[in-house]
């Protein structure tokens, strides 16, 4: 699936494939993935226990009030499926989080 990667604040987000398998995700974020779904069908897929161990910040969330740390990836979520992101959905995130993405 295509996805939008942030690794560290500084760089720009950027599109990667990733093959639709657990241990691919879960290697790229460094741990338990975690989703957190933040409208328009985009979900953010996280580290589950980033914060705990002490990943430095990558990007803060205004709308939901939260600090994400550690590699990201925004996916497309279409029920519980995850999908491809689309260039919509890139310009929607671009919109709301400016250049901290």
């Amino acid at each position: 699936m295509i996805v939008l990667y942030k690794g560290e604040a500084m760089q720009r987000a950027h599109e990667i494939f990733v093959p639709r398998k657990l241990n691919r995700l879960q290697g790229i974020v460094g741990g338990f993935v975690e989703q957190t779904p933040i409208g328009h069908g985009v979900v953010i897929l996280s580290n589950e226990q980033g914060k705990l161990i002490a990943m430095n910040p990558t990007l803060y969330d205004k709308e939901l009030r939260r600090l994400f740390v550690g590699p990201l990836m925004f996916a497309a979520l279409d029920g519980d499926d995850l999908g491809d992101i689309s260039k919509e959905q890139i310009q929607y995130l671009r919109e709301r989080y400016g250049t901290e993405l």
